[in-house]
C-alpha cells in the first residue's frame, strides 16, 4: 500500500497524475494483442480480472478495444477510488463506452468467488508482492505462495494467467503454481511482444489452469 500513500488534500486529478504506472506503457499494447491472438482468444464477453490495477489505465485500454466485463482490483482504497473517479469522468465524454468494475482485494487473502474469471493479467501485482512483503509469512506460506493460491481460486479451469514480471522467472513461478494446483502448465513465453528494451527488463509468460488443449476450446 505504500505505493499509493497519496495525501487526501490532493484532487483527484493530482494523484492520478502522481500515481506510478508500473512499467509505463510498455506491456499495455502487447497484452491487448496476447488476449486478441488465437492463443487465448479472449471474446468481448470474457471475464478479465487486473491484479493490483493501480490507476486503472490497463482497464480503460482494454475496455477501450472492446472487452465488456474487466475488473479491477487493488489493495489500496485510495488507488480504487481514483479509478472510480477516472473512469467516470470518461464516461461523462464517453457514455457509451465499456464499463469497467473496480474493487478492493488482497490476491493474497481474497474475497473473490471461485471460477470467477476466464484471464487473469498480472502486470506488477506479482513483483509488488515479492518487493514489499519479502519477509512476511503465513502460517509458513510466502506471499507469492499464498499470490498463487489465490490466482488458482479465482481463474476458472481453462483459464489463462498472463504476467508481466521482473522479479521472478518462469521456472520459480511454474514450480509455486504447481504447487497450489497440479493442473497448472505454462503455455508460452511471450516476451516478443515487447520491445527490445523491454524485453531486457521485462517477461511476458502466459500459464492456463487446467491442462487443456487451447485449440479445443
Amino acid at each position: 500500500q505504500s505505493t499509493w500513500g497519496v495525501t487526501s488534500s490532493e484532487t483527484p486529478e493530482d494523484k492520478f497524475a502522481a500515481l506510478y504506472l508500473w512499467y509505463g506503457d510498455e506491456p499495455l499494447l502487447a497484452i491487448a494483442v496476447l488476449l486478441e491472438s488465437s492463443l487465448i482468444a479472449a471474446s468481448r464477453t470474457s471475464r478479465i480480472l487486473d491484479l493490483g490495477c493501480g490507476n486503472g489505465h490497463l482497464c480503460q485500454v482494454l475496455c477501450a478495444r472492446g472487452f465488456a466485463a474487466v475488473t479491477g482490483t487493488d489493495v489500496s482504497e485510495p488507488a480504487v477510488a481514483i479509478c472510480e473517479h477516472m473512469q467516470a469522468t470518461h464516461l461523462a465524454v464517453n457514455p457509451s463506452a465499456a464499463r469497467a468494475v473496480f474493487a478492493v482485494d488482497d490476491i493474497c487473502a481474497t474475497h473473490l468467488a471461485p471460477c470467477s474469471f476466464d484471464v487473469v493479467i498480472d502486470k506488477g501485482c506479482l513483483d509488488a508482492i515479492v518487493l514489499e512483503r519479502a519477509d512476511d509469512l503465513d502460517d509458513g506460506e510466502s506471499p507469492l505462495d499464498l499470490l498463487c493460491d489465490g490466482v488458482t481460486h479465482v481463474l476458472r479451469p481453462g483459464g489463462f494467467y498472463v504476467v508481466v514480471s521482473c522479479t521472478t522467472k518462469r521456472a520459480e513461478l511454474e514450480s509455486r503454481l504447481c504447487a497450489a494446483s497440479a493442473a497448472w502448465a505454462f503455455v508460452t513465453d511471450a516476451s516478443q511482444l515487447l520491445s527490445e528494451e523491454g524485453r531486457e527488463l521485462l517477461e511476458l509468460l502466459v500459464f492456463r489452469l487446467g491442462a487443456c488443449d487451447p485449440s479445443s476450446s
